[in-house]
């Protein structure tokens, strides 16, 4: 498959902009991602794990389902760690799409949350919906997985790290079980264009038991909607901003 990279050590930033080096970003926490470069964009090869705004303002924490409800019910932003009847992993951090798309910024200096076109972009580039879940999945970790990514893997390494679920009381369990190790969805800045579903925002998304990426802003067939609520907690990739 073709994967549309270029080489990172081609893609020069000016050095006064942002902590930025050919291969990493560092956020405002000194949390160093790797990156990818992928589609003529770099990309992070890791999820975020900030706690802070850029501005330096802490984000709320939720520690308990009531606390995930009411920020989602607030409109505010916040994250969580994974949890299930494993216990608390503290490696994977979940997100509400209002700390996404809070004006404080959430992504490291030089970098942005990317939006429905920047996915879409992505995607199509690893050879559309029914090819790119493999290209962008992890080579582990992925339940009842038996296939071998290690020649069609691009680097962008989507691990199964779990979502959370507003409409099902805050539950890290979906209708099959514990969501980690079967699924991961990053989300976009983009809100759901249609008033009936003010409440809901595009995301892309990945599952051990589909051969395609989820990726409801193309194929709204795909799309469960109670899978659309900001108030879902997922996963966030970020990309380096291009020069200008």
């Amino acid at each position: 498959m073709k994967k549309n990279l270029f080489n990172c050590l081609c893609f020069f930033l000016p050095m006064f902009c942002v902590p930025v080096t050919a291969q990493t970003v560092v956020d405002i926490e000194t949390n160093v991602y790797a990156c990818v470069a992928l589609d003529n964009t770099l990309w992070m090869a890791e999820n975020l794990r900030v706690k802070t705004f850029r501005n330096g303002d802490l984000m709320f924490q939720a520690q308990s389902a009531d606390d995930w409800i009411r920020a989602s019910e607030n409109k505010e932003p916040a994250w969580c760690y994974y949890e299930d009847e494993n216990g608390m992993d503290v490696n994977t951090i979940l997100y509400n799409w209002y700390a996404v798309t809070d004006a404080r910024g959430i992504a490291p200096l030089g970098c942005h949350v990317p939006d429905v076109a920047e996915f879409a972009s992505l995607v199509k580039s690893a050879g559309g919906i029914f090819s790119a879940d493999e290209f962008l999945m992890s080579d582990n970790g992925w339940e009842g997985d038996t296939k071998d990514r290690s020649t069609e893997a691009s680097g962008f390494d989507a691990y199964p790290v779990g979502s959370r679920y507003a409409a099902l009381g805050a539950s890290f369990y979906w209708n099959d079980g514990k969501s980690f190790g079967k699924y991961t969805n990053f989300w976009t800045t983009n809100s759901l264009n249609n008033k009936r579903k003010s409440q809901h925002a595009h995301r892309i998304g990945l599952s051990f038991d589909r051969d395609h990426v989820i990726n409801d802003f193309e194929l709204n067939r795909f799309t469960e909607h109670e899978l659309n609520l900001k108030g879902n907690g997922y996963a966030v990739r970020c990309v380096v901003d291009k020069p200008q």
